[in-house]
């Protein structure tokens, strides 16, 4: 598995690359120190002004003509980013990091308590469905709010 994931790692989306840098906070030997870091360079790298990242910039993605418009930052790209950044060592101190805490902290929905997100392939009349994306936005969200500075699984 390790072989697998290290060889086509570059071939994937950020996203994709985004959840294996996550998985090597956890699973020591999964990739080395300077993939590493500069993975995390390249995340940092997609941070908009505003502190967030928007879904493009976790592509590329193919293009569905049904999907609703995607504009600025996004709560789904930036809860992933912000929380997977904490663990793999990002602190909270950070300005980046701080900025994007930051930008989540605004996008909270204040009569729900979630965060919005729209599918990336097109609109769901079923409002179960049309609320995975809120749901994983708003679970990761919360994630990346909540990491205590410093914590990060020992590899």
């Amino acid at each position: 598995m390790v072989a697998y994931l290290q060889r086509e790692q570059q071939s994937q989306p950020l996203h994709n690359r985004l959840l294996l840098l996550w998985a090597s906070s956890e699973l020591a030997g999964l990739m080395p120190d300077a993939a590493r870091k500069s993975l995390i360079a390249e995340v940092q790298g997609k941070q908009n002004p505003s502190g967030g990242w928007t879904l493009e910039s976790l592509g590329p993605w193919v293009k569905h003509t049904h999907a609703p418009p995607s504009e600025g930052s996004n709560n789904y790209a930036t809860g992933l980013a912000a929380f997977v950044l904490q663990r793999a060592g990002v602190k909270r101190s950070d300005p980046g990091m701080s900025k994007a805490l930051d930008w989540l902290r605004s996008q909270q929905d204040a009569k729900t308590g979630s965060w919005a997100a729209d599918s990336m392939n097109h609109d769901h009349e079923d409002p179960m469905t049309s609320r995975f994306m809120q749901d994983a936005a708003t679970a990761f969200a919360v994630l990346a709010l909540v990491e205590p500075d410093g914590v990060k699984a020992s590899r």
